[in-house]
């Protein structure tokens, strides 16, 4: 899916993204949601994830922003 506001990423806080990015998308798959995400924590490390996930971060509008930003405050980054 698109990154940019118009996708579904800004709806998750810094610790799901995080632990998407690292584990892959399986850990939220279920009888009817199948996720082709695959895991990036063995190639890269903690602060590289952050920094890819900030960068996405940044293609979103202030709203969307706004908005993921206050749903982290209660499951931010590790």
């Amino acid at each position: 899916p698109p990154h940019d506001p118009s996708g579904h990423t800004w709806h998750h806080s810094d610790g799901i993204l995080f632990k998407v990015v690292q584990g892959g998308g399986a850990v939220y798959e279920s009888s009817n949601f199948q996720s082709r995400m695959p895991a990036f924590g063995e190639h890269r490390d903690s602060e590289e994830i952050k920094d890819v996930i900030t960068y996405i971060k940044s293609l979103w509008g202030s709203s969307e922003r706004a908005s993921q930003a206050k749903i982290s405050q209660e499951d931010p980054f590790p």
